[in-house]
């Protein structure tokens, strides 16, 4: 990992650690703090009125995603938050963009940032939204099927 990758990635894990440990206006500040982290190390083509259009959302306590990250602030586990931010926010927004824009240049062809797929149907809970328990224990895939997408 080079020196630039070693700092924005403790940069950002000091953020997200201040992120968890405060809530209310606190905790908009500290939202505030990864967009303009992920603004100076982050993906430099995305426009400015982005990063405005989500520091306005901060600060709109009707806005639903913020509703949704404050309610998962609240009730996850903070070291299971921490991974996933430096997850997504990290290694695959800040750094895995740059590396995917890279190879789409490389190899000619749209690679995405992000693989989502579901390895299995069988899901007993139910929640609101979700198709996963809808269609029953018949839909699974293999660990060499999933191998097989993701390579």
């Amino acid at each position: 990992m080079n020196e630039d990758n070693r700092i924005s990635k403790k940069v950002l894990s000091g953020i997200i650690d201040s992120v968890l440990q405060t809530d209310g206006e606190k905790r908009l500040e500290q939202l505030e703090k990864i967009t303009d982290f992920v603004k100076i190390w982050g993906v430099k083509s995305i426009p400015d009125t982005q990063f405005n259009s989500i520091k306005d959302a901060i600060h709109n306590r009707d806005n639903r995603w913020i509703n949704m990250i404050n309610g998962a602030l609240d009730e996850y586990n903070p070291n299971v938050m921490k991974t996933t931010l430096m997850n997504f926010g990290y290694n695959a927004f800040v750094k895995g963009t740059k590396k995917v824009r890279r190879n789409r240049e490389k190899y000619h062809c749209n690679i995405p940032w992000l693989i989502l797929f579901d390895p299995t149907s069988a899901c007993n809970m139910h929640c609101d939204g979700c198709w996963a328990g809808t269609y029953g224990n018949y839909f699974n895939l293999s660990p060499d099927d999933m191998d097989k997408i993701v390579t």
